[in-house]
């Protein structure tokens, strides 16, 4: 037969045929060939080595790596092999995906005493100026992995004992350094460029709000993408004259007139990032309490009559001071009463012999009006001292004379919400308490 295929390709050639020889015909030829490198090494216990895979005649040069014993070692998909703690002689397999027939092997004794090595990822990293970057700082030679945190250059930022490091507010160039507390000779940098203005976002706890003349309103702002989370406070004043005024801690108090005003907070590390809520200032107020299993009570507050005890009120609501709080008090055809903090806190007994006696911490002065105590009305609660107010009030459950003119009334609850004032009992908490126009 190969006599008569030899006669054949002559026979063509012979009469200006081109001959094709199949690849079938001429046995079991191999085209994709696979290699290592290197072949044979030698590393320490838990030591590393980076191998490489070589794949020629195929477009397809992917490999897969594994290692043939059980135990001895590992290998990423990248071909680095991180040693047992165990000396012996251990094969790595490389397989080529083309072609899984074909493989290479290395060949890597395990011989020694573990050598410590580090690395930090990211090795090389560009942040804004004020902004933050997370290294991490990995430890192999070792069973302890622990490693120690610095920045080279003084100015050049900061960096906490988990590897956060905080950039400064000036560009340049700095090197964030991981030593190894196994082997403080073994260190690992990484190098950070510091440029540009920060990524930074801003964000107010409300973007709304109510009170009343003079009355006080805590906003807080919160600055991400930098360190310096400073915030300047700003009433803007572009239409009203006189807007009220915002402390450095975001405390606002409302100016003594009605109206709207529009409160900013501007990042100092980036000035141009800046939020801003409203402010309803007006005396129209109501009082929003929801009471938890039995609904939700308005009370219409008289700001003309009792202004200041008014605006004390309110602002206890605005800090949610009465969230939480139970009613303490509830005496048929008298009145039901609460606004002692102690009750809030877990646990709090309410047969504690010092329920009832809380406050918010200061006093308010007695304020003399015409309201009378009729079923329904609002008055704050007190000592003996008449000027000894603070947070506590009552619910009228009944006409009482015998208060009228000792206890200062500032409001009723509305018709639409008595029934459920009707159903308070002792021992009831209020879950929520809002102001609204």
């Amino acid at each position: 037969m190969k006599i008569k295929a030899l006669h054949m390709v002559l026979l063509l050639f012979i009469m200006g045929i081109p001959a094709i020889l199949l690849s079938g015909c001429s046995g079991n030829a191999t085209f994709i060939q696979i290699s290592v490198s290197p072949a044979t090494a030698t590393v320490k216990r838990l030591g590393q080595l980076q191998l490489q895979a070589t794949v020629t005649r195929t477009p397809n040069t992917a490999v897969t790596w594994r290692v043939q014993e059980s135990g001895g070692g590992t290998v990423s998909n990248a071909g680095l092999y991180v040693a047992p703690n165990v000396e012996g002689t251990y094969h790595v397999i490389v397989t080529s995906v083309a072609d899984p027939k074909q493989k290479a092997t290395a060949t890597i004794t395990v011989s020694g005493a573990p050598e410590v090595a580090i690395s930090i990822t990211p090795a090389t990293v560009t942040i804004p100026r004020s902004s933050t970057q997370q290294f991490q700082a990995m430890v192999t030679g070792t069973s302890n992995t622990a490693v120690t945190w610095s920045v080279q250059e003084a100015g050049g930022g900061t960096v906490s004992d988990t590897g956060l490091y905080s950039a400064p507010n000036t560009d340049g160039t700095y090197h964030v350094i991981a030593t190894s507390v196994a082997d403080t000779t073994k260190t690992a940098t990484a190098t950070v460029t510091v440029s540009g203005v920060p990524n930074v976002t801003i964000r107010l706890d409300k973007t709304t709000g109510v009170t009343m003349q003079g009355g006080k309103l805590q906003f807080t702002a919160t600055v991400t993408g930098t360190t310096n989370t400073g915030v300047d406070w700003i009433v803007d004043n572009a239409v009203i004259a006189d807007g009220g005024s915002v402390d450095d801690t975001g405390l606002f108090t409302a100016p003594n007139f009605e109206g709207n005003v529009e409160i900013k907070a501007r990042s100092k590390a980036d000035p141009a990032k800046e939020v801003s809520a409203r402010v309803d200032v007006t005396n129209n107020l109501r009082a929003e309490f929801t009471i938890q299993g039995r609904g939700t009570i308005r009370i219409a507050l008289n700001t003309s009559a009792a202004p200041n005890t008014c605006r004390n009120f309110v602002d206890l609501i605005n800090k949610q001071f009465y969230d939480g709080i139970i009613w303490h008090r509830y005496e048929v055809n008298f009145v039901v009463q609460c606004g002692d903090p102690q009750t809030k806190e877990p646990g709090w007994d309410i047969d504690d012999p010092r329920t009832g006696t809380g406050g918010p911490g200061y006093t308010i002065p007695f304020e003399n009006n015409d309201l009378r105590h009729v079923k329904y009305a609002v008055g704050m609660a007190r000592s003996t001292d008449r000027d000894s107010a603070g947070s506590q009030w009552y619910i009228c459950l009944d006409r009482l004379t015998s208060l009228d003119g000792s206890y200062v009334v500032f409001g009723i609850v509305s018709a639409g919400t008595r029934p459920v004032a009707d159903t308070i009992q002792r021992g009831d908490k209020i879950t929520r308490a809002i102001v609204v126009k």
